[in-house]
């Protein structure tokens, strides 16, 4: 017989296992997850715009960067070197900003390593060209080079490394001109040459180093040699070389100039308008100098001077008196050279130029050589 307690017992739901039993979520609990998964939605989307921006602003320095990097070379070769100078500090600066993932990794940014070589570069040129602004002082000048090229010692190499050295040496050559020690740039330049043994700027710094010191010309000019027989910036060692000599102001000076600018002439190299006046008073002063020019045909044959004054001295810019004195320097070398009809012709075209009541030393040098020559026979004897 069931009775009505056993009967409810039957008829009720049979009670779930404690495995499959689900307890009833809050409403409480049930805000909190749709508050979690909201802030997770938000914080995604926030991570998202910040990486956004931080791409759109990597990609706006480098826009940048590369922006003020071409407007340094654009300067540079332009000639304006300050400018150049200020576009890349620039660029080095907006590049700091963005370089320091790279610092933590533990190397250099590219983009910075690249700024710095070309800021390097810059720096090497305008040493070469050494032009200073009104007031400024070789000290000063310098002074923003040094830091520069001696950081870039750091990660170079062979040829690189060499360059950067001759060039700290002309830096503590120039800076040592107001102080009168130069002897300190000669180290840099002989560390130079033993990394890199024909380095063009070494060879041509210390040349012409040895020529300041009033050192032996012999030496120098094997220096200048050396420098040019890579034909790597053989321009420049040139215009070192003349620089070096035109500061000697001695008799063999003035010969290996000549010397050197007649090669120049022969080898189609060109030569600046500054070597050109050089030339010019090299032969102004030894044609007022008793046997200033046969001095010189001792070096360079009277011919051979003749065809580089007439390739480099008869051009627009020289006024009246320098073409009489140009005329006059060759009338005499065609005299020493034995041709006397092209030396007395040459001697009459000075004169012809010159007032009929002019006085001085040229008329007196033509007066002379026009009596002597005219003679039969008369024995070529220079000036």
């Amino acid at each position: 017989m069931t009775t009505t307690a056993d009967k409810t017992q039957n008829d009720s739901v049979p009670a779930a296992s404690p495995s499959t039993a689900k307890p009833a979520r809050s409403t409480f609990e049930v805000s909190l997850r749709w508050v979690g998964a909201l802030t997770a939605v938000i914080s995604l989307g926030m991570g998202a715009f910040s990486a956004i921006k931080l791409i759109s602003d990597v990609r706006d320095r480098a826009r940048n960067i590369e922006e003020l990097s071409a407007t340094a070379s654009e300067q540079q070769q332009n000639g304006d070197f300050a400018a150049a100078w200020s576009s890349l500090e620039q660029a080095l600066a907006k590049a700091a900003e963005g370089g320091q993932l790279a610092k933590l990794a533990g190397h250099l940014d590219r983009t910075q390593g690249h700024l710095r070589i070309a800021q390097e570069n810059l720096a090497m040129m305008w040493l070469r060209k050494a032009r200073l602004s009104n007031g400024e002082t070789f000290t000063q000048f310098t002074a923003k080079f040094m830091p520069v090229l001696t950081r870039g010692l750091l990660g170079a190499a062979g040829t690189r490394k060499a360059d950067l050295l001759a060039h700290l040496g002309w830096s503590v050559f120039l800076k040592g001109r107001e102080s009168g020690e130069t002897s300190d740039a000669q180290r840099y330049y002989e560390r130079a040459l033993r990394i890199d043994p024909g380095n063009p700027f070494a060879h041509a710094h210390l040349g012409h180093l040895i020529l300041w010191q009033r050192g032996s010309l012999a030496t120098a000019r094997d220096h200048f040699t050396a420098g040019l027989a890579t034909d790597r910036e053989r321009a420049y060692v040139r215009t070192v070389q003349l620089a070096a000599l035109s500061n000697l102001h001695v008799d063999d000076a003035e010969a290996e100039f000549v010397r050197v600018v007649n090669d120049m002439r022969k080898g189609n190299e060109p030569v600046e308008e500054r070597a050109r006046n050089e030339l010019y008073s090299w032969y102004y002063f030894a044609l007022t100098r008793r046997d200033g020019l046969q001095r010189i045909t001792t070096v360079v044959p009277a011919i051979e001077q003749i065809a580089t004054i007439e390739a480099l001295l008869r051009t627009p810019w020289l006024d009246a008196g320098k073409v009489d004195v140009r005329d006059a320097s060759i009338a005499t070398l065609y005299e020493y050279a034995g041709q006397r009809d092209e030396a007395l012709a040459q001697w009459r075209t000075v004169r012809a130029r010159l007032p009929k009541d002019a006085a001085g030393s040229l008329v007196d040098l033509t007066n002379a050589a026009i009596k002597r020559l005219s003679r039969p026979n008369a024995k070529s004897s220079g000036t």
